[in-house]
């Protein structure tokens, strides 16, 4: 008796293993379960590319804190949340997505690289020792793994050109 309670306490959930453990988390189920994107949240919930944060793909995805969102003039947010604007909503949020895993580490060459975001456009990243940099951009928190990826926080939200 003593011995099936054991095994059964070892299988109950939530006890004997962790569940979901960061990796196996999406990059979508990390955003939301942290509490620091909500702003970048809101923007992806009115776009196509929540289905690509909870896919299988690889991803990075360089994603703002809500404190990024305070350095853009209130003008600008609401143009960018207005519903007309559901085509530059999907720009800004692909402006962030790599389709590829990058970890703050990776080396690709000598001194600055280039990828390209899910938006078309080039963008410029530069890894040092301790530093990590984005364009304008420094990653403040690197290297989250996701089951689909990785994630990495930035201070300032990287705005397309048009």
């Amino acid at each position: 008796m003593l011995i099936a309670a054991l095994i059964a306490a070892l299988f109950a959930p939530g006890l004997g293993a962790e569940e979901n453990t960061e990796e196996e988390k999406t990059l979508y189920q990390l955003l939301r379960e942290s509490g620091r994107f909500n702003m970048f949240l809101n923007v992806v919930a009115e776009t196509d590319l929540v289905e690509m944060l909870e896919g299988d793909e690889p991803l990075t995805l360089f994603a703002p804190g809500d404190d990024a969102f305070d350095l853009l003039d209130t003008e600008l947010i609401d143009l960018l949340m207005h519903p007309s604007q559901k085509h530059y909503r999907q720009r800004l949020v692909g402006n962030h997505m790599i389709e590829d895993t990058i970890l703050s580490g990776d080396r690709r060459g000598e001194g600055e690289q280039e990828v390209e975001t899910l938006a078309g456009t080039r963008l410029t990243y530069v890894s040092e020792s301790d530093r990590f940099f984005l364009e304008t951009s420094a990653v403040v928190e690197r290297d989250i793994e996701a089951s689909n990826g990785v994630l990495h926080r930035i201070d300032r939200i990287l705005v397309p050109r048009f």
